[in-house]
């Protein structure tokens, strides 16, 4: 019994869920054998998202080690979903088993690469544009020279931050919305001085009451 390998056989299409992984590169193993009991040639791919990683061979040779690589683009939502299409065997008279593929292991785990490493363009210039809003934002709410130098460092902070996690994926969506933001700064800057009448805030309680509710939006948003 020491020798023995546990597995269980997937269907024709079975999926493996691994939530909150984040982007970049990822390494999947598997370890799999491709034999029905009829011994026939049969055909089967793993894929993730829309990305096929492998074909496997048709031709039966015990339990094999399968490594495969998942680029970033195959990875949805920030999860990543494994499935395993297959020819099966049974499902009739003979054996109401629905067999696929025997799988004893299956494996995933980010390659370790700097987060520069992958799309760097992309991704060095969505922190600068966020780094450069927030910093405009700053200067629009009165900052001194540190006051936004603070916002610089905390927006491109945040953003390495978030490039870490599954969040990354909406740069774009949070750019647009960190954008507008700044456009409203000076119409909210208006109406509350409206507002205020004839008890006016000082300019400086007035900007961090703006920049307060700014960022509220942008966690909210984001």
């Amino acid at each position: 019994m020491t020798n023995a390998i546990v597995y269980r056989w997937s269907k024709a299409t079975s999926q493996v869920h691994i939530y909150g992984t984040g982007g970049g590169w990822w390494s999947v193993t598997g370890r799999i054998l491709m034999q029905h009991p009829d011994k026939k040639p049969f055909n089967a791919t793993i894929a993730v998202g829309d990305t096929t990683l492998a074909t496997l061979p048709p031709e039966p040779s015990g339990f094999r080690q399968y490594r495969m690589l998942v680029p970033p683009r195959a990875i949805q939502n920030g999860d990543l979903t494994v499935s395993i299409n297959s020819d099966t065997w049974g499902g009739n008279n003979q054996d109401v088993r629905v067999l696929g593929v025997a799988m004893a292991a299956i494996n995933a785990q980010p390659l370790s690469s700097d987060w520069w490493n992958v799309a760097p363009s992309l991704r060095l210039a969505s922190m600068i544009i966020l780094a450069v809003i927030a910093a405009i934002s700053a200067m629009l709410l009165g900052f001194s020279g540190i006051g936004v130098g603070v916002a610089v460092a905390s927006g491109f902070g945040a953003a390495l931050g978030l490039d870490h996690t599954y969040l990354a994926m909406w740069y774009p969506q949070l750019i647009i919305l960190m954008g507008f933001s700044v456009f409203i700064i000076p119409l909210m800057q208006k109406i509350i001085m409206w507002c205020e009448g004839d008890y006016p805030f000082s300019p400086n309680v007035r900007n961090i009451l703006i920049g307060l509710m700014i960022v509220t939006v942008w966690v909210k948003g984001g």
